[in-house]
């Protein structure tokens, strides 16, 4: 039967079962209207609904499929129908008669969206509050800049295994206490690392430490392994700092007196039959 196939999961169950044969039916409708117009020969993809977020639709071109977001196909039904599913649809044809090296909107693109019977618009206006991931990101700055960094990267860097320096003024970027899921910033207090994660870091200031084995050294501020990124523990300390950090081993003594000496020349322990001196 030439219809797709329809990967169901537990959101999809909860989607309406005639709103979900209405997606097939689109789907299907999208594909035999490419087959006549380009007369050639174009599989009916797989249909899912496992995409989240502000994302209403994916096309995959390895697994020659569709995905939509359950939560905006069920607020929005009758133009995700209409518009988004020939979207995606014109996506997977796209890449089979021109490849990959085109771009994703480009003019192939927007040519088979009019021959699909559908306006080329690249983006939705859909109403987002439900269906919002909620994405925590943490404000960091210095003297000139701020930057936004993932609740993954802000952990690295306040638990002291990371640092960024700015590429113009050269100082430390901290953390200024702001955070941030969905909407406004907020003040978390303070320049600590997250409370639920029960970690401590650094106050901003603190000189940038490396830690080798069981002892931390000192680093100079804006130093950073060539590679970037955090210090692993292997990295040594700056090498005017080695000879301090590193004693010399303690060299053997081989005591000499007038040609006499303790140690036999081929080492390990004096024999009795070995004897002292040259004379």
């Amino acid at each position: 039967m030439d219809a797709p196939i329809e990967i169901v999961n537990a959101r999809a169950l909860q989607l309406p079962v005639a709103l979900r044969a209405d997606v097939r039916a689109k789907v299907a409708e999208a594909i035999r209207v490419a087959r006549m117009v380009y007369r050639r020969h174009f599989d009916m993809p797989r249909v899912s609904y496992t995409v989240r977020g502000a994302v209403a639709g994916k096309a995959s071109f390895t697994g020659w499929e569709v995905k939509f977001n359950a939560t905006l196909l069920e607020e929005n039904a009758e133009e995700m129908v209409k518009d988004t599913v020939v979207h995606e649809v014109a996506h997977l044809v796209t890449r089979a008669m021109h490849g990959s090296e085109v771009s994703s909107h480009g003019e192939e693109w927007k040519s088979v969206m009019r021959s699909l019977g559908a306006a080329p618009t690249r983006t939705h206006s859909f109403d987002m509050t439900n269906a919002a991931v909620g994405r925590l990101v943490f404000k960091w700055g210095c003297g000139c800049r701020e930057a936004v960094f993932s609740e993954r990267k802000h952990n690295k860097l306040t638990g002291g295994r990371a640092f960024v320096i700015c590429r113009q003024c050269k100082h430390r970027l901290h953390y200024t206490g702001e955070r941030r899921v969905v909407g406004v910033w907020e003040q978390v207090g303070g320049s600590q690392p997250s409370s639920e994660r029960g970690r401590s870091g650094p106050a901003p200031g603190a000189p940038c430490v490396q830690r080798r084995g069981g002892q931390t050294v000192p680093q100079a501020p804006g130093l950073s392994p060539p590679f970037g990124g955090a210090v692993p523990p292997w990295f040594g300390p700056p090498s005017w700092e080695r000879e301090a950090v590193r004693p010399k081993k303690p060299q053997p003594s081989r005591p000499t007196d007038l040609g006499f000496t303790d140690v036999p020349p081929f080492g390990g322990a004096l024999p009795p039959w070995y004897r002292h001196g040259r004379g």
